[in-house]
């Protein structure tokens, strides 16, 4: 029986014990500040963002790894099993899958034991393909059938998030400018949806924030309800203790499941969509 490795990057938004439990490895992108260059989740996190931000920071940019840094990213761990399964975020919203790709033709013979896989997700819809994948692979299962599984699992997944307003959307090219001018001008709040590996505006929440993020955690804990799901993901960017325990209270009330995983995204994710936003992920 083949040892089957998973690896996926730190956009998954994955909790670390989570990571660790599933025998996960991550590789980080970076964050480019005034300040220097910041490995995301690892040295920085989106809190850190907005507190440096609040006090009159400026975000450069967030960057994937590099090809070299994939390079060596898969050569670090290569021995450890007989063929590997890089879940990448989606393709058609950054460069990180074309670098994976890239980095494994390089590596020549040693690349042919590694698959990178388009997951045409972000945050963590991306982490419950990994998890997914990596449950498979710590059962034994073969890795052309988690591949075949994943494949499969690309249309079940069910991403959204709410966010407070369309600015950080918008300065990070993922919303065009009418709708950042649409949302501005009515004080909308847009609730957005990842299909076929592209952001894309599913509806617009008026009225306060708070009530708003209330509505939209009922909304989607509802739907959760009636897919029967296994377990699920509230992933949020710089949300008080408080509100966020109100919100999986909320979930839980209207969805009873076996595990209901909270966590902070990363910096990445969080620089495009701003403090305050949430979204729910699941399967």
């Amino acid at each position: 029986m083949s040892k089957v490795g998973v690896t996926t990057e730190c956009v998954a938004d994955i909790p670390n014990f989570m990571v660790e439990w599933h025998h996960l490895h991550i590789i980080h992108f970076s964050i480019e500040t005034d300040h220097g260059s910041f490995m995301d989740t690892d040295e920085i996190t989106a809190t850190n963002l907005f507190e440096y931000l609040q006090m009159g920071g400026v975000l450069h940019q967030s960057n994937p790894p590099s090809v070299c840094e994939y390079e060596n990213f898969f050569l670090s761990i290569l021995d450890e099993y007989d063929e590997i399964i890089h879940i990448s975020m989606s393709s058609k919203l950054g460069s990180a899958y074309e670098n994976a790709l890239e980095a494994v033709e390089k590596m020549g013979e040693a690349g042919k034991k590694i698959h990178v896989f388009d997951s045409n997700q972000i945050s963590s819809g991306l982490g419950l393909m990994a998890l997914r994948a990596s449950d498979r692979a710590n059962h034994g299962v073969s890795c052309s059938a988690i591949l075949a599984e994943l494949e499969e699992l690309v249309s079940h997944l069910h991403t959204s998030f709410v966010c407070e307003n369309a600015d950080f959307l918008y300065n990070n090219g993922k919303i065009s400018k009418g709708i950042r001018d649409i949302c501005n001008f009515f004080m909308f709040h847009p609730v957005l949806c990842v299909k076929e590996g592209r952001i894309c505006l599913e509806y617009l929440y008026h009225g306060p924030f708070e009530k708003t993020r209330k509505r939209y955690v009922k909304k989607m804990a509802k739907k959760m309800k009636n897919s029967h799901c296994e377990y699920a993901f509230v992933s949020y960017a710089f949300i008080p203790n408080s509100d966020l325990e109100e919100i999986k209270e909320i979930v839980l009330k209207h969805c009873q499941m076996d595990r209901l995983l909270a966590n902070e995204v990363s910096v990445t994710i969080s620089s495009n969509c701003g403090p305050g936003a949430i979204g729910v992920f699941f399967l």
